[in-house]
């Protein structure tokens, strides 16, 4: 870091000067730059600031005189490319200068060249014009560079440059600033794939192929698009109407057969469901209530306009739904907020609004307009009484199925299965049997709500089976045990939550003064506590947190000082390579650290699952009961392999469908979401799963919570309503029959970048007053000393504050945990014992704390109190507990009773990759992922572009890697070829096997072994697929083959005999990686043509896509069932679901356009 000091000598003698604040001695106008050099090397404290030419300041600080350099940058001619990436130093246009005439055009007329006297030489005076995405940039031919020089050595760096003065600041700077910055934004070479994949995912599918990116992507640059001789755009880099036009018309958002492909599609949003039910039901307003309102849309579906929850919308891009979706790197953002409440509550807003119109009677979304709702029943009409109805009336009513077909057109695209239509059909003859054909329309509307095809936009495929009943679980008699996990969101400043007081090493608290300075807290108004070990024997807790202290002095709570995430511990010496230190997450960014604090699990060696739901897998396999229960959105830290997360309202759960009178069959609804077939889309799988859960849930807690009565009342707050909800579930574990739970919790709102005296004291009051109602609660249940509750934040904030009254992002921070049976009445870790910038664990100008202690060390002692104690068992909880071996709590030093002081010894649990063939049930809940037997079933899908024409060979292709042996005891694919010639024609599938990992078909061809060639004619596809002229491989198409550890199976499927499949083989495309949940099986998937261009290129009509899923049956049972792969970072494949495509931005890189001051100033490198 550096920054500009201007040091002249002052006059002293008749006249006052002081040299201007931004670039005086003092001034923290801090900007990064890259030193020139192999090593970058600089003056630092190190070097004695390069052997004293420069003058060591306080701290870490150097003061150096410096030279500034022009010289000339090309003296070759450049290209395009070149002028964008070398030149810095910007020009006003050559044009407005009649100097200066065009000499030369370099690059195919890409770059003007123009000089002053007409010469066609290249000068440092030469200037260079470009165009860059559709704006015409002006360059000079030169380069300024910063020297210090000390006659042996020569430090240099390039001149940063600068759009706004350093003396005067002006609007219109600031202005050509912002331009530059979203210019360098939209010319970013990763902007066109990143907006492309976003936008894709928005408006046609959760998983767009990488030829559909790519085709977008070029949009985005060129700014035209053109489809059946129409043009779109106006060859704008970024043009809107390209960009759409190239989404919405592409072949991969309109072929009607990529339905089949299971992968394909999305969830729909909830707003977007709400709003196109209105409109295709004919929503209209009541005339004297002209104004539609809808109320808490936010906590009732999920979604409301203009109320987001944060600056990254309702839902993450990248979110994968744990199961199917997640173990095949596919993401399903829209299930994010698909959860019980939410689910009940678009279901009953919308039933409701069939029922009575837009009101808020029985779920309704809208507000209030009637004292009492029964009287919809008999005597009020919605077209009065409510602000507004459904006016639908089905355009052919002869029949049932007329009225279902309309409705099915209208609201599912015509997806609706057969089942479903059956199904509805049957319940609409029903409700008409009693005379009224508006009520047998109700009921078809609103179970036509329930089907899969109306939440997502692919094909569901139903088998003729129901799923499966929650298994009814059996009692428990292990000791309960709980843990609370609260979310503080945004980055708690804890450094005002725990603060040094007195009886110090030295004036701690004079020194936390100053550091702060306008967001220190007054010693006086801190509640004190006393702590042995740490720099002060004297804390003072924040003045809102009076019950945190009483607890601390009853030794039921204790503070985690500076605690934080890390990749591995960082002494003193090391600081200053922080960040390299920490290269595997990205430090004061709210996303990463939230995902960092909830999964703990930094190198993503257990990708997918979060830390408390890592403990109830491992908890499971022991033969405990455990349950996740959210009373939040979310909640990743509860994402579990075999558990399945339970969400409950703060507010109570919601019955389904309360309209007393007009009640729907939940019978019917299991109906239309049955078990699905094989190659049934798994986002709509999605729905069927969640809906299902949801229903049984729902009935599970409404029946238990009102036979819940708490003894103290909670405040109204958000953390009151929620720890009050969790209160009342804790009083329930007998009858969901869990020995262990872990619940979720989130507040927000501790972001607090300005105005933070106010916002903090608010915040830090609703967690005292929420704390206390929840302790004397569980003490009142007896059950304090079998809850821990810990309080987290994803970082700490900046010990100085920031010119708004705030402080910024930073890092290590000072949480706390409270239990009946925890030692407390200490401080854990260590609370830094210097908090300025000389301190060995202070970096940055703001007062960044390095944390000491890392989240690893606080989860390893609560794993062990809730009963796993074998490293066997932690490692897997905690994948990079190694490194912090030395700082990690124990149970017991956390705890007075653990699980090895209290309960009978158990042994290990068994390997992740051979658990038990039969686990308990533990709820009463369907789960949406099944724990694995010993023979082991992995899925996997996919689609491209295959010819039928010009290039007959096409097909798909396999590589199954193993790491031990394994044998393929079933390989089941459907596999769907559209064709446009109307022929029918025949498959080959070749079955290949070699030694060694996989390298390329091509290579190595004849070390591969030849197992399976056959020839068979495809049987005709099914159901509807056959309108669209599919064919179809039906299952069990591999004989049982062997496979050694350590070796690779190739599978061809193609469209004609080919005599050496291998020989082509590298003309495929790589599209999608599986690994198995037990590190054993992967699987990677392509597609590949003989001939021509392959995905990516543009498809002509003689193209025809490929859509295939299937399920591997694998069994390793000769091995030894105690291996577990190995949980060490370096050989735990990371499964990547989404690059975040936009880099920070560096100014270095943007192009500058003003005059440098005559006077050189100084820098000052730190």
């Amino acid at each position: 870091l550096v920054s500009i000091v201007h040091n002249p000598t002052l006059l002293t003698e008749g006249v006052t000067q002081v040299v201007h604040q931004p670039v005086s001695r003092d001034n923290d106008n801090f900007f990064k730059v890259k030193w020139d050099g192999e090593d970058e090397d600089f003056p630092n404290i190190d070097n004695s600031c390069a052997d004293n030419v420069c003058s060591a300041l306080s701290g870490d600080e150097c003061l150096c005189d410096i030279v500034v350099d022009y010289e000339i940058n090309f003296e070759v001619n450049p290209t395009y490319d070149d002028v964008l990436s070398e030149l810095k130093i910007g020009s006003i246009p050559s044009e407005w200068m009649s100097e200066y005439t065009m000499t030369r055009q370099l690059d195919g007329g890409k770059v003007q060249m123009w000089n002053n006297d007409g010469s066609t030489d290249l000068r440092i005076n030469t200037i260079f014009r470009v165009v860059v995405g559709g704006k015409t940039k002006y360059f000079m031919n030169s380069k300024s560079t910063v020297r210090i020089d000390n006659g042996t050595q020569t430090y240099t760096f390039r001149n940063p440059p600068s759009l706004m003065s350093i003396i005067e600041q002006k609007s219109i700077d600031a202005y050509y600033e912002t331009e530059a910055l979203m210019d360098m934004y939209v010319n970013h070479d990763n902007t066109p794939p990143f907006i492309a994949s976003r936008i894709i995912k928005r408006f046609v599918t959760s998983n767009p192929s990488p030829g559909y990116i790519e085709r977008v992507a070029n949009v985005f640059i060129t700014g035209t698009y053109e489809k059946e001789s129409v043009s779109f755009g106006d060859s704008t880099r970024g043009s809107l109407e390209a960009l759409f036009a190239a989404i919405l018309l592409d072949d991969e958002a309109r072929n009607v057969v990529l339905d089949a492909d299971p992968t394909f599609g999305s969830l729909k949003e909830p707003i977007l469901k709400l709003f196109a039910f209105m409109r295709a039901m004919e929503f209209t307003m009541n005339d004297r209530m002209p104004t539609l309102r809808m109320v808490n849309l936010i906590n009732k579906i999920g979604q409301e306009p203009f109320r987001t929850p944060s600056v990254f919308s309702s839902f993450e891009p990248e979110y994968a739904n744990p199961g199917a979706i997640q173990k095949a790197s596919l993401t399903s953002p829209e299930a994010q907020i698909l959860n019980t409440p939410t689910i009940i509550g678009l279901q009953n807003g919308l039933m409701s609004m069939i029922d009575v119109g837009l009101n808020n009677c029985y779920g309704g979304l809208g507000m209030r307009t009637v004292w009492n709702c029964r009287q919809f029943q008999d005597n009020y009409s919605p077209e009065v009484y409510s602000n507004g109805e459904l006016s639908f009336n089905p355009t052919y009513d002869n029949t049932a199925a007329d009225v279902v077909n309309e409705l099915a057109f209208l609201l599912t695209g015509g997806r609706l299965s057969t089942n479903s239509r059956t199904a509805i059909e049957t319940a609409y003859d029903s409700a008409l049997s009693s005379g009224d054909a508006d009520k047998a329309l109700r009921m078809a509307q609103k179970l036509i709500l329930a089907t899969p095809e109306f939440h997502s936009s692919g094909l569901f495929k139903p088998l003729d089976e129901a799923r499966p009943e929650p298994p009814i679980p059996p009692e428990t008699e292990r000791e309960y045990k709980a843990v609370v996990y609260v979310n503080l969101h945004g980055g708690l400043d804890s450094f005002n939550t725990l603060v040094p007081h007195s009886s110090c090493r030295k004036d701690m608290y004079n020194e936390y003064r100053t550091v702060r300075g306008d967001v220190a807290l007054d010693q006086s108004s801190l509640n004190l506590i006393a702590a042995t070990g740490q720099v002060c024997d004297t804390f003072g807790v924040h003045q809102e947190l009076s019950f945190v202290q009483e607890l601390y002095n009853d030794g039921d709570l204790a503070f985690l000082a500076n605690i934080g995430v890390l990749q591995q511990p960082i002494s003193a010496s090391e600081k200053r390579n922080y960040r390299s230190l920490n290269s595997k997450t990205a430090l004061f960014s709210h996303n990463t650290q939230q995902e960092e604090i909830m999964s703990v699990d930094i190198y993503d060696a257990q990708a997918g699952r979060g830390v408390l739901g890592r403990m109830a897998d491992m908890l499971l396999l022991n033969g405990y009961k455990p349950g996740t229960i959210s009373v939040s959105s979310g909640a990743p830290t509860l994402v579990s392999n075999y558990n399945p997360l339970t969400l409950a309202s703060s507010n109570g759960p919601e019955r389904f469908n309360p309209v007393p009178w007009e009640t729907v069959d939940v019978g019917v609804v299991n109906e239309l979401n049955k078990a699905t077939e094989i190659g049934s889309n798994v986002l709509s799988e999605v729905w069927a799963q969640k809906i299902t859960q949801s229903l049984s849930e729902t009935d599970l807690l409404i029946n238990e919570l009102e036979r819940a009565n708490l003894e103290y009342a909670f405040p109204s707050s958000h953390l009151g309503r929620q720890l009050s909800t969790i209160a009342k579930l804790i009083k329930t574990r007998d009858g969901r029959k869990t020995d262990r739970d872990f619940f979720y919790a989130q507040i927000g709102g501790f972001d607090t970048h300005g105005g933070q005296d106010a916002s903090l004291n608010t915040r830090l009051r609703g967690i005292n007053g929420a704390l206390s109602s929840f302790v004397r609660e569980m003490k009142a249940q007896e059950m304090w000393d079998n809850v821990a509750i810990v309080f987290v934040s994803e970082f700490g904030r900046t010990l100085k504050a920031n010119t708004g009254n705030g402080t910024d992002h930073a890092w290590g921070g000072n949480h706390f945990i409270a239990s009946g049976d925890l030692k407390g009445g200490q401080i854990f870790g260590e609370y830094p014992d210097d908090l300025t910038d000389s301190g060995d664990q202070i970096v940055g100008r703001g007062g960044v704390v390095i944390p000491s202690t890392p989240w690893e060390a606080l989860w390893n002692g609560v794993a062990e109190w809730l009963g796993l104690d074998t490293d066997n068992d932690l490692e897997t909880v905690l994948p990079n507990r190694a490194p912090f071996e030395d700082v990690l709590f124990r149970g017991i030093d956390l705890f007075h009773s653990t699980f090895g002081s209290e309960f009978p010894s158990m042994s290990s649990a068994p390997s992740m990759s051979s658990p038990p063939s039969q686990i308990p049930s533990v709820s009463a809940m369907p789960s949406s992922s099944v724990a694995p037997t010993r023979e082991t079933d992995m899925i996997f899908t996919g689609f491209g572009f295959g010819s039928f024409y010009t290039a007959p060979e096409s097909g798909i292709m396999f590589d199954i890697s193993v790491t031990v042996d394994v044998s393929i005891t079933r390989f089941d694919l459907d596999l769907f070829y559209v064709n446009y010639q109307g022929i029918t024609f025949p498959t080959e599938i070749e079955i290949y096997t070699k030694p060694g990992s996989f390298a390329g078909f091509q290579s190595q061809s004849s070390a591969w072994t030849k197992h399976m060639d056959t020839t068979t004619v495809l049987p005709p596809a099914e159901g509807d697929l056959s309108t669209y002229g599919l064919t179809a491989v039906r299952p069990d198409i591999l004989p049982e083959i062997r496979i050694p550890g350590g070796s690779t199976m190739a599978i061809f499927i193609t469209n004609r005999d080919v005599n050496n499949f291998i020989e082509m083989a590298s003309e495929g495309e790589i599209v999608r990686d599986y690994v198995s949940d037990d590190k054993i099986v992967t699987i990677k998937t392509g597609v590949f043509q003989r001939y021509g261009d392959f995905i990516g290129s543009d498809i002509g009509s003689w193209f025809g896509p490929v859509a295939f899923s299937g399920i591997i049956h694998y069994d390793n049972t000769a091995n030894d069932p105690t291996d577990r792969p190995s949980a060490s970072p370096s050989h735990s494949p990371s499964i990547s679901v989404s690059p975040s495509f936009i880099p920070s931005f560096r100014p270095s890189e943007t192009p500058s356009v003003s005059v440098l001051p005559s006077t050189v100033p100084s820098f000052k490198p730190s």
